[in-house]
């Protein structure tokens, strides 16, 4: 009997102490947490994107593991896409993906912003696809004129930007100012007037004007006596030209020319009749488009 109660003692003290060695490791094993692979790169993106009233620009902070804040800098108005967008970041942020559905009335403000974080995450290297969103191609950039430079003047109206451009033409060689608020001509300032009484004509009919249009009834406009097209009123054509194509680089929207744009705008919109001579819109020039001043500039 004696060695039946030895032998239970001996068998429940090495249980025992099996049991006081394991619990240890079970509870290891209760407590360790996986560790996240780290998914991308972290710090902070931008990209660019084209809303309702124009480009926006999405500021996006990435951790090794998530998309941790979304932050835009826009135009769009504050009762529709200013309403739209957050709406559309918190999506993002709390789905992580870029499959989000739009906000119904501001879908143009919901596309630009989607674009912009899609380009800010893969100037992180991020697969967007991965995300549900859809990978941008990177779009061919429009060459800035050498001859065009943005120039700051003290008095300048807020929200008016004005631009040095120096024409080349043989009828007129100088250099001129013009202002735009990014869709109007808002004043030209000639620097010099080789082309004498020419150019008060000019600024006096293109103040306000759509620089579209400007650009559609100037370019390549002969007057009548000039040496070649190069003259006044063609050289400031090519002059917004050169700033529509900046504004269209700073928008992100490169994908297509001035020339394109132009045509969209002005299509179905041709004031020129077969065999017209574009000179006829300066008739009242007697011959010499130089001397007559803003007699040559009439509108179509």
């Amino acid at each position: 009997m004696k060695k039946i109660i030895k032998n239970l003692t001996i068998v429940t003290v090495l249980a025992l102490m099996l049991t006081a060695c394991a619990a240890p490791a079970e509870e290891t094993q209760e407590t360790q947490k996986p560790v996240e692979e780290a998914k991308y790169t972290a710090g902070v993106y931008t990209g660019g994107g084209k809303g309702f009233e124009g480009s926006m620009t999405a500021e996006v902070t990435l951790s090794e593991t998530k998309i941790e804040d979304i932050k835009v800098t826009s135009n769009e108005t504050p009762d529709i896409g200013g309403k739209a967008m957050p709406q559309i970041i918190d999506k993002i942020l709390e789905t992580q993906r870029l499959d989000v559905d739009t906000i119904s009335g501001a879908t143009k403000s919901s596309e630009g912003l989607l674009t912009a974080v899609t380009k800010a995450l893969q100037e992180a290297d991020v697969d967007v696809e991965a995300l549900g969103g859809t990978f941008i191609e990177e779009e061919a950039v429009l060459p800035a004129s050498e001859r065009l430079k943005e120039i700051t003047k003290e008095g300048a109206e807020e929200g008016v930007r004005k631009f040095e451009f120096e024409a080349d033409g043989s009828t007129c060689t100088t250099s001129f100012v013009i202002g735009t608020n990014g869709t109007k001509v808002t004043n030209v300032e000639f620097l010099g007037d080789p082309c004498v009484g020419n150019t008060t004509g000019i600024i006096h009919l293109i103040d306000g004007m759509e620089m579209t249009d400007v650009i559609e009834d100037f370019e390549g406009i002969k007057c009548p006596g000039a040496n070649d097209v190069s003259s006044c009123p063609d050289q400031l054509a090519k002059g917004l030209k050169e700033i529509l194509n900046l504004y269209a680089i700073e928008s992100g929207d490169n994908s297509k020319d001035t020339d394109e744009m132009l045509n969209a705008d002005n299509g179905d919109n041709d004031d020129n009749v077969d065999g017209e001579e574009d000179s006829k819109k300066f008739s009242g020039c007697g011959g010499n488009c130089l001397a007559c001043g803003g007699a040559c500039f009439p509108r179509s």
